[in-house]
């Protein structure tokens, strides 16, 4: 009967045998009208299970449920003689449920030591959508009578007012107080199930899922609520581990979508193509299934069974056969011969794809201006896949401008804090024996399974990447296919894996709902980016991230941030780490693009030597670093480009940094015209400067300097006029005139006027 009180009727009557008294049949017959809302026949039916029990208890016991349906039974009247209480008792909850005024005050009086007059107040605050009463009394009642069933419900009602960890919290003490064996443990651990996926703790989520399947090893549902929790939480290795364990078979177009998926990771280890093809002819009508199960056949990794029928193609035929205009994937005509007409169906896929706002994105990215998960959306990549990327790119990491960042450090140091992926992606690139050492820092480090999750799905890309990029087509530029070095995507892969197993390592918290305003503005729970600085703010706790404009957003928000290099700096102040190591580990950062690390001349240039001064990282540690010490930023760019003078291309990039770099820091347009002049001058007077460098040099300079000419024939005049006064016009003017030899005519003009107006 317990089956159909709480709705299953079906299986109530699966129950049934030959022995089943007539009046428990009734019984159930009239649960199943009241849940067809059919209030007189529940009432007839009832009323009639009463005359037909034999035992005064089961009389009893049903004239309480007939009651709640408002009535009062004739048998009522016969328990009055014997049990008197019992019949005001019954009389009372009619008139609750008939709302007869006072009815509920005095049952309210009573519930306290009445379990009867609870379950009844229960229920009738339940069908009359009161749920913080019914709360608050289930829980008494609970209370008072160790009632594991009572829990439960006061969990069911917490779970329908979306107040998920009150709910998880309840079903605890109904599995606790329950025991092993109490018949609703399955049910409990399904509230937890479900509370702890809605507000996204993966954690508690699986917890409930592993109780699932002690209490019912056997159940497909329980399996495959663990197996998608893995893979919601951005663990598909382990998911796969799991689906290994119990091997159980799809049983609704869901399971069978991440079926596919898993297929599409493990090809032929998981199942064979007979298996494979089964499942596909079973669930073809979701398109989601159809569409992971192309993939699994186009791209997906260990597939060594060969099968004559069963292929992508006879799989594409069937598909577009049987559901014409309902798929997602398009077919291509590939022709060997003319690779232009590829491009050109790929890019008529791609319509539309290519932003022209995105130029303007870009340019705030390079500069660190505008947070990197913004790009994510409109670039159609994982936040993941982005950053890495990016890795040859600046990577903003250092103090907002005007804050100090070491109270962070601490408290982070001290209880630990959420990491951002941008941070993660630091440790992965970085020395591993110096990651581990930084990380282990913190006593705690959480980031979000939105990330994870985003994190898997680049490593999955990364691993799909055949080497190379195509770019559609633009208002003013063609589509192009751009193929890209094997060593760099072996890099891209690496990192891709490491990443998500930093992720690993960390407490992961699904974060599904924004708490904070400035998320809300930004984006939704649907951009990764988001959610570990938004979940920051709602636990109060420290935010490490290697994205300042991110961390500038997060601050807006409440939390306090901070950087790798701020925390390197930090171990620096507290001697954490040593002089030396924490020189090694600025070194290391630099070395890897980082923009923002304290400037020490002795580290950059060591960054510098470690990269033999080609412009890679500690060109973009210097080009972003702003203007403090910019004479010795200056000097080290220009010992940077006197290292390279067997390199043209070298020499050009450093000298373009350079002028750059004197622009940006300067206050306004004359400042950076007299920067860049002494740019100009400190380069051209080198002692290693020939003919040949100074072509490298103007290369350079001339695409960064908006005054150019005036500022070349400046800087010329000025180290022309050194070279008169320190070895008189006889000496200079052939000497220039040789350096000058081999620059264009626009400039080699400008220096003649120089040498000949002495």
């Amino acid at each position: 009967m317990l089956l159909a009180l709480f709705g299953n009727v079906r299986a109530a009557r699966e129950q049934f045998d030959v022995a089943t008294p007539r009046w428990v049949k009734l019984q159930v017959a009239s649960r199943e009208a009241e849940l067809a809302d059919d209030a007189d026949r529940a009432a007839a039916l009832l009323s009639e299970a009463i005359d037909a029990a034999e035992k005064e208890s089961d009389k009893a016991e049903l004239c309480f449920r007939y009651a709640i349906l408002g009535h009062v039974h004739p048998f009522v009247d016969e328990l009055r003689g014997a049990n008197p209480g019992i019949a005001s008792e019954l009389e009372l909850i009619v008139e609750l449920y008939t709302n007869v005024p006072g009815a509920e005050q005095r049952v309210r009086a009573q519930a306290p030591k009445n379990p009867r007059l609870s379950l009844a107040l229960i229920g009738y605050y339940e069908k009359n959508g009161k749920t913080k009463e019914l709360v608050f009394i289930a829980e008494q009642a609970a209370q008072e009578w160790g009632d594991a069933e009572l829990w439960l419900r006061a969990a069911r009602a917490l779970q329908g007012e979306q107040n998920y960890a009150a709910a998880i919290e309840r079903a605890s003490r109904a599995i606790q107080i329950g025991g092993s064996d109490w018949g609703n443990q399955f049910d409990a651990y399904v509230v937890q199930l479900e509370c702890g996926s809605s507000m996204g703790d993966f954690a508690a989520a699986l917890t409930a899922a592993q109780g699932l399947l002690r209490v019912w090893p056997d159940s497909l549902s329980a399996q495959w609520a663990l197996i998608r929790l893995r893979h919601d939480s951005g663990d598909l290795d382990q998911a796969y581990r799991d689906w290994k364990t119990y091997r159980p078979t799809p049983r609704i177009a869901d399971d069978a979508t991440l079926w596919m998926l898993l297929f599409g990771h493990h090809g032929n280890d998981m199942a064979t193509l007979a298996e494979f093809f089964e499942i596909v002819t079973k669930f073809a009508d979701d398109r989601h299934v159809r569409n992971f199960a192309v993939a699994a056949l186009t791209m997906g990794e260990g597939l060594t069974e060969q099968s004559p029928d069963i292929t992508p193609d006879k799989l594409l035929d069937q598909f577009e056969r049987e559901y014409p205009g309902e798929n997602a994937f398009r077919r291509i005509e590939v022709d060997p011969d003319d690779p232009a007409s590829i491009i050109q169906q790929m890019d008529e896929l791609a319509a539309g794809q290519r932003n022209p706002a995105m130029q303007e994105l870009n340019d705030k990215l390079k500069k660190g201006l505008f947070p990197i998960g913004v790009a994510a959306k409109p670039t159609g990549r994982q936040l993941a896949e982005l950053i890495n990327l990016g890795h040859r790119s600046p990577r903003f990491a250092g103090p907002i401008q005007g804050f100090d960042e070491s109270a962070a450090v601490d408290a982070a140091i001290a209880s630990g804090g959420v990491v951002d992926v941008t941070a993660l992606f630091t440790l992965t690139v970085v020395d591993r024996d110096r990651a581990q050492f930084l990380a282990s820092r913190f006593p705690r480090l959480i980031s979000t399974s939105q990330q994870m999750v985003d994190a898997g799905a680049a490593r999955e890309a990364f691993a799909r990447e055949v080497g190379g990029v195509f770019i559609p087509s633009g208002p003013d530029t063609p589509a192009t296919f751009s193929a890209q070095d094997p060593i760099e995507l072996r890099i891209q892969r690496d990192n891709a894996n490491s990443l998500y197993e930093w992720f690993r390592q960390t407490d992961r918290v699904g974060n599904t709902q924004f708490a904070t305003e400035v998320a809300q503005r930004f984006g939704d729970e649907h951009d990764p980016w988001l959610t570990a600085l938004d979940l920051a703010v709602q636990r109060d706790l420290p935010f490490w991230c290697d994205d300042v404009a991110t961390r500038v957003v997060a601050r807006e928000a409440g939390a306090l941030t901070f950087g790798t290099p701020a925390l390197i700096e930090r171990l620096r102040v507290t001697g954490a780490l040593s002089a030396a190591d924490a020189d090694a580990a600025d070194v290391d950062l630099i070395r890897n693009w980082t923009v923002g690390v304290a400037f020490r001349d002795w580290v950059w240039d060591a960054a510098g030597r470690d990269e033999q001064y080609a412009p890679q990282g500690l060109a973009a540690a210097l080009l972003h670093s702003g203007p403090e010490h910019a004479p010795d930023k200056i000097a080290l760019m220009v010992k940077a480009a006197a290292a390279n003078i067997t390199l043209p291309d070298h020499v050009s990039a450093w000298t373009g940094i350079a002028a750059s770099y004197a622009r940006d820091v300067a206050g306004n347009a004359q400042a950076a015209f007299d920067n860049q002049v002494i740019v100009m001058r400190n380069l051209i007077g080198q002692q290693w400067m020939d003919a040949s460098c100074l072509v490298f040099v103007v290369n350079g300079a001339r695409g960064e300097i908006s005054r150019w000419s005036e500022a070349f024939q400046t800087a010329f005049r000025q180290v022309f006029l050194a070279l008169v006064n320190s070895n008189g016009h006889h000496v200079a003017a052939p000497y220039a005139v040789g350096l000058i030899s081999r620059l264009e005519d626009v400039e080699r003009q400008l220096a003649l006027e120089v040498i000949m107006a002495r």
